[in-house]
């Protein structure tokens, strides 16, 4: 038994002119993506320095109110009677906040790079391409930080209360 195959188109290995409009649109469309990401990092990184200025100081005055707050609480619960039970239950808290800081802090100091030597330059450099790299993880122990001191104030609110009425 044989076979003949009928209506069989041979292949052709030209392209379409569409085939070739496609492979140009598609080669566009990838260089525009990178060309854009490009441009949303470059813009990220040139503003990194004043925004990190911005955040250090956020930062700071967000420590201080902590650092204020955990004072309080110290000098203020020693009052309150039943001291010992109190002091226990809140001591973890005033642990945990005082260890937040001192790991946040450390990345958010700015590293000297003053000058104009290329030694300045790097070190302006690293800090830039650390911010950018770090700065989500910064924004989340931020919101921590914040967090830790709303709850504080709110503990030393209660203290202060209950200190006003054993008082009055």
């Amino acid at each position: 038994m044989s076979s003949n195959i009928t209506g069989c188109q041979e292949l052709s290995c030209d392209d379409s002119p569409l085939s070739m409009t496609g492979s140009i649109i598609g080669i566009l469309t990838f260089a525009y993506a990178i060309a854009i990401t490009a441009i949303f990092y470059a813009n990220a990184f040139l503003s990194a320095e004043t925004e990190r200025g911005q955040f250090q100081s956020r930062l700071k005055s967000e420590v201080q109110s902590l650092e204020l707050v955990l004072d309080l609480l110290r000098n203020y619960a020693p009052m309150v009677p039943d001291t010992d039970a109190f002091a226990r239950k809140i001591e973890p808290w005033l642990v945990q906040a005082a260890r937040s800081i001192q790991e946040v802090q450390p990345r958010v100091i700015l590293v000297p790079g003053g000058g104009d030597d290329e030694k300045s330059r790097r070190w302006r450099f690293l800090n830039r391409a650390r911010f950018v790299g770090d700065k989500e993880q910064l924004s989340k122990d931020f919101a921590d930080i914040a967090a830790k001191r709303t709850q504080l104030e709110g503990v030393y609110q209660g203290v202060m209360t209950r200190y006003r009425t054993l008082t009055i």
